[in-house]
Order: structure tokens, then C-alpha cells, then sequence
């Protein structure tokens, strides 16, 4: 197999893994905080589905841009949506009727405005860093509260995410034990992916 279809089948393991999350999270899709984690998902799986195809293809170069736009956008507004579908959730915030629609288009629409202005990549960064946090701190808020194997199962997911963004994310073109950082990094975040699924799961209750 040559090595591009192997960077293909690990990006493509976050689209399966943010699929699996989605589909755990069936029934629960109607209204946030669901509906604000499966389209944060959904982002991710858009992002990693476009390296998939760029690698699958041959097109490494062609598609790098978009490529590396997709995951720009998947690293705002999709974990964003995450972390304030957790949030709300966490604190018992119920948004009206349609307030979420609207929430999911605002994020959007900021996402894409932020990425748009000069030095707006820079931003991604510090950005992810508040969302881990503050994901963090919800989980941990939840532990407080009572509801420990709950908040413990969001701090591990959030932890996930920050270690390999950190320790592997900026190193993918080096290898570890003989395997590419790439690798060891994109099937981690399709680990977290369904594991975030689970953990809204939790969070939410019973089904619709």
C-alpha cells in the first residue's frame, strides 16, 4: 500500500469516529446540546473526509488548501459548538424555541468572519486553548456537583484532544516508533470523536 493511502485510511479514522459519535448520539439530535455536538462533529468529519480525498486521489497538493481550510474551520466552529453543547447542558441553560438554529448559524458566521481577517489564523490557537479549558471546567464542574463519572468522561475527552494537539499536532511530519505522527495523532482524534459522543450521551439522559 503506498504511503498516501495510509495517511488517507487515518484521516478517514476520524470520519468513522465522528460518525460512531453521531450514531451514539442518535435521538438526541433534535435540539441542542446534541445538535450543537453533532454538527461540531460533523465539521471534524467534513475536515478529515477532505484529506481522506486528497490523499485517496493523489491530489496532495492540490487539495492542501482545502484541506487545511476545512480544518481550520473544523477547529473554530466545530469544537466551539462542542464546548457550548457541553456547556449548556452542564449549567441547565435551555435555549427557546429555534435559539439554537440560531445559535448555529452565528458560530458559523463568526468562524468564517474570524478566519477571513488578516492575522484571524493566528487566533486558532489561543481559541482552542479557552475551548479546552473551558470544557475542562465544565467537566470538573460536574464532578463537583455529583455527577462524576459523567464530568470524569468529559475532563478525559477534553484531556485527549489537548495531549495530541500539543504533543503530536505540531509534529506530524516526524515519527514515532516507526510511525508517522500523523498517524498516531489522526487516529487519536477519531478515539476522541466517539468518545465525545459517549460523553454527551451521558450528559443528556434517556433518549427523545
Amino acid at each position: 500500500m503506498s504511503p498516501d493511502l495510509w495517511f488517507a485510511l487515518t484521516d478517514f479514522a476520524v470520519v468513522l469516529g465522528a460518525g460512531l459519535g453521531v450514531w451514539l448520539m442518535r435521538g438526541r439530535l433534535t435540539a441542542s446540546p446534541g445538535l450543537f455536538v453533532a454538527v461540531g462533529l460533523g465539521l471534524m468529519a467534513v475536515a478529515a473526509l477532505t484529506g481522506t480525498i486528497r490523499f485517496a486521489t493523489g491530489q496532495v497538493e492540490a487539495l492542501a488548501t482545502a484541506h487545511g481550510l476545512t480544518s481550520a474551520f473544523a477547529g473554530v466552529a466545530g469544537l466551539g459548538l462542542i464546548v457550548v453543547g457541553q456547556a449548556l447542558a452542564v449549567f441547565g441553560i435551555t435555549l427557546r424555541a429555534r435559539a439554537d438554529k440560531v445559535g448555529l448559524v452565528i458560530a458559523v458566521a463568526v468562524a468564517l468572519l474570524m478566519l477571513s481577517l488578516p492575522g484571524g489564523f493566528a487566533l486558532i490557537r489561543p481559541l482552542a486553548l479557552i475551548i479546552l479549558t473551558v470544557g475542562v471546567l465544565s467537566g470538573v464542574w460536574q464532578v463537583i456537583r455529583g455527577s462524576a463519572p459523567v464530568g470524569a468522561l468529559w475532563i478525559l475527552s477534553w484531556l485527549l484532544l489537548g495531549f495530541v494537539s500539543v504533543v503530536i499536532g505540531g509534529s506530524r511530519e516526524l515519527s514515532l516508533y516507526g510511525i508517522a505522527n500523523w498517524h498516531i495523532y489522526h487516529v487519536s482524534i477519531g478515539i476522541w470523536a466517539a468518545l465525545t459522543g459517549w460523553a454527551t450521551v451521558r450528559l443528556v439522559g434517556p433518549q427523545d
